[in-house]
């Protein structure tokens, strides 16, 4: 049996192929939203580089330092610098914006395929607690602050570059790659030639409804692994396909662990019992709280986290011994409200979570 590949290793197979030859597909659309999480913003201020002008820089640890997985977004920047398919693709229009006032993480870059084509990918989730943040706000807020700033970026780059465009993104880059093509000005969608979202969180069920999402619903692939946990939060339906993952459980939702099959992701015909029963205990939890009870408990939760005085996931764990202080005494000095919060939302999970398993072991045994 032939084995299976990666992302890295199409590239390879690839290299000498140009997309005058092979049109981009599924397969380059995860490479390109992948390449959205390197920090380019760390570059000399230049209009765009090829990825072989940065590869050349000898900057390319220093971008990919703050990545999920630095060793396989090195050795995959590697890998299309030296491809005839990538190396020439121009990075325009890098953004990258946190505030922890407003409680969001964005950031976008802009790549030039050819003939007036240009990818927008949108980066998901980094390991920062206020880009975690912004992600557990959807649990109540209809539209978040990053989706905003992402139909702004695709109408500010349409009025800059014209042309025709492809989205993407990864995990909440696809979410967001979704968003600004449905709530974009009509033109501009009129342009928008597909979407792909990448095991990401659904929008707003209440925006499903809307015209614009309708009109642009089949231009959007949405592909989640088959032991998806992210991909299928807050996701009213089953419009995607799913694919094989090398890992397991929530560890599917890292790109590189992505079968590939020539140049389509090995599909499969279902999610796994896992995932369907995770995105019915979230559906459930989500819906069984009531709006002010998540705002208040995430809030507050989030207020513990900043007395840390660390902006990254990374160095809060570095710093355990002392952080694990400051969260225990966090909750201990908490506002009486705040602790009837909490435990509402624990006990609902708990509540909802051995509900749903029960359930699950029924439709096992019929």
């Amino acid at each position: 049996m032939e084995k299976m590949s990666n992302i890295i290793d199409y590239v390879r197979r690839m290299k000498d192929v140009p997309f005058e030859i092979a049109p981009l597909n599924e397969i380059d659309s995860l490479i390109f939203s992948q390449l959205a999480y390197l920090d380019y913003s760390l570059l000399p201020t230049k209009e765009s580089y090829s990825f072989l002008e940065i590869y050349n820089s000898n900057l390319v640890p220093l971008l990919v330092k703050r990545t999920w997985n630095a060793e396989n977004n090195s050795l995959l920047f590697s890998e299309i610098s030296t491809s005839t398919r990538f190396r020439s693709i121009k990075v325009h229009e890098v953004i990258n914006l946190i505030s922890e006032s407003e409680e969001t993480q964005f950031s976008a870059v802009t790549f030039e395929l050819s003939n007036n084509h240009y990818f927008l990918s949108f980066r998901g989730t980094t390991s920062t607690f206020v880009g975690w943040k912004e992600d557990l706000n959807m649990s109540y807020l209809t539209i978040i602050p990053s989706q905003k700033s992402a139909a702004d970026y695709l109408e500010r780059i349409h009025d800059k570059f014209g042309g025709k465009y492809y989205l993407g993104g990864h995990s909440k880059g696809g979410t967001l790659a979704v968003f600004a093509a449905v709530f974009t000005k009509r033109e501009i969608n009129e342009n928008i030639i597909k979407v792909f979202n990448h095991d990401g969180p659904g929008i707003h069920s209440s925006l499903h409804s809307s015209d614009q999402f309708r009109k642009t619903r089949n231009r959007i692939q949405k592909i989640v692994p088959e032991a998806s946990v992210v991909g299928i939060m807050l996701e009213e339906e089953r419009d995607f396909s799913i694919i094989k993952s090398s890992a397991w459980s929530i560890l599917q939702h890292d790109p590189y662990t992505w079968l590939i099959n020539e140049d389509k992701f090995l599909r499969t015909p279902s999610t796994t019992r896992f995932s369907n029963y995770t995105q019915r205990t979230i559906s459930s939890w989500v819906s069984a709280i009531d709006e002010e009870t998540k705002r208040n408990s995430l809030a507050s939760l989030y207020e513990i986290t900043k007395s840390m005085e660390t902006t990254y996931l990374a160095d809060a764990v570095e710093q355990w011994p002392k952080n694990i202080k400051i969260l225990i005494t966090g909750v201990k000095y908490a506002d009486k409200g705040i602790r009837k919060d909490w435990g509402i939302v624990t006990k609902t999970l708990i509540e909802v979570s051995m509900k749903e398993g029960t359930q699950s072991i029924k439709r096992i045994h019929g």
